[in-house]
């Protein structure tokens, strides 16, 4: 098994190790809790953060702008022009929006073209992640013990707090705001620990780490945190071609339905989605969240409509949810108003025909990667889009909790171009075979 580099000691390379895990421990990734202030929050540290180590890497490392992120951006700056002109959005929602996009993408873009390999950058995040990860175990047998300090950091961390609930008595969210951000923040690193378990990508995180992620993962009784787990699960047994496995599959399945009443908070969301969608059940009787779901994709379709399919652009889902909420649900109160509950409404919403392109370029994704012959980087794209996938099914941030950084890395290894591993230079995408580029 060939070795991986450890970190960069020296010049370039130890300037962008420094900026990646300042920002992964502070900002867009794992979005720690800790904050100076209660006006300067996680998300608004994150931002200025990403502009200055954007700036900085640009210096530093005078990368060579993409055409197509600069075209990207520029038609969504355009697009929002239009759409303030027509009246659907306004400066201040539009211009947060974008800058934070914007910054996000630069800043990782700018690190990815760095001189650090995509195995430093990713085993980097894969160490936070395993610490986030023993921090919350440590919370769980703290709180088993009756150790109050050590889970609860609210005597540390300004705007967390302890949810109470599920199978142990507390909903385990280590320095994360809720256990539910235990999917975004750790989506990459929970495919990751499963496929590592079964023989893969032993190149980023041995078994021990994948251990902690997963046992972390498992106490923090997050809904789609699990659905990540099962996720991976399908497609190691579709890559092996566990045919014969099916029919057990389908009947752990039903029996995980059958008895889901002992995971109470996962039950009432499953069972709500289930009710909304399929039984026609009203806002009076379903479940909160589930009904936040549901409420935002009529809302973007909605919108979607009365825009010809051209969205209203970066920021505006907020203003189109009070425009077209008494469709749906009168007067009863949503959440999650300017993210639409996840990703796929978002884009469906702010950028019409655009957003649904990109969704459909992530479903071609998933097909090319699953049927493609497995090469280096075939499981990592794997586990990104796993990573991803978490995103478009409950959450609408563009800018924070990684997704820039898993979407560019996935671009980067969909490309037939040489990228560096190590002390060598592997091709990616359909040309690659396994061995360094000459």
């Amino acid at each position: 098994m060939q070795q991986a580099p450890s970190l960069p000691e020296r010049g370039g390379k130890r300037i962008s190790a420094l900026i990646l895990g300042l920002h992964m421990a502070m900002a867009s990734i794992f979005g720690v809790a800790f904050v100076f202030s209660e006006s300067l929050s996680f998300l608004n540290a994150g931002l200025l953060l990403s502009f200055a180590a954007a700036g900085l890497l640009a210096i530093t490392e005078r990368p060579v702008l993409p055409a197509l992120g600069v075209i990207v951006f520029l038609l969504l700056l355009v697009h929002g022009s239009l759409a303030m002109m027509a009246g659907l959005n306004t400066l201040g929602s539009f211009m947060r929006v974008y800058a934070s996009t914007l910054a996000m993408f630069a800043m990782f873009y700018f690190l990815i073209m760095s001189k650090l390999s995509l195995e430093d950058i990713l085993r980097v995040y894969l160490k936070y992640a395993t610490a986030v990860g023993v921090i919350g175990i440590v919370q769980l047998v703290s709180y088993f013990v009756g150790f109050s300090p050590g889970y609860d950091y609210s005597w540390l961390l300004i705007t967390w707090d302890v949810i109470y609930g599920g199978l142990f008595g507390i909903r385990v969210n280590s320095i994360l705001f809720e256990p539910a951000h235990v999917a975004f923040t750790c989506g990459l690193a929970i495919a990751c620990a499963v496929f590592r378990l079964f023989g893969q990508l032993e190149y980023l995180l041995s078994k021990r780490q994948a251990g902690v992620i997963l046992v972390f993962t498992i106490v923090s009784g997050s809904t789609v945190a699990y659905m990540l787990i099962a996720v991976a699960m399908a497609i190691i047994a579709l890559q092996r071609r566990f045919v014969v496995f099916a029919p057990l599959i389908i009947i752990a399945g039903w029996a995980a339905w059958s008895n889901i009443d002992l995971l109470p908070d996962i039950a009432v969301r499953l069972r709500g989605i289930s009710q909304l969608y399929l039984e026609g059940v009203t806002w009076e009787d379903a479940n909160a969240s589930s009904f936040s779901i549901y409420a935002h994709t009529i809302v973007a379709f909605e919108n979607f409509g009365a825009t010809f399919g051209f969205g209203s652009s970066l920021g505006s889902h907020g203003a189109a949810f009070e425009k077209f909420n008494n469709v749906v649900v009168g007067d009863h109160e949503i959440s999650q108003l300017s993210t639409a509950a996840n990703l796929a409404n978002r884009l469906i919403s702010e950028m019409g025909m655009f957003g649904l392109a990109l969704m459909i370029w992530y479903g071609v994704m998933v097909v090319r990667c699953m049927i493609e012959p497995d090469d280096h980087w075939h499981w990592l794209r794997l586990a990104l889009l796993v990573a991803i996938f978490a995103f478009l099914a409950r959450n609408g941030t563009y800018a924070y909790f990684g997704l820039a950084l898993y979407v560019l890395v996935l671009r980067r290894l969909t490309v037939a171009e040489p990228v560096p591993f190590g002390d060598q230079t592997v091709i990616t995408g359909r040309d690659y075979r396994g061995l360094p580029a000459e």
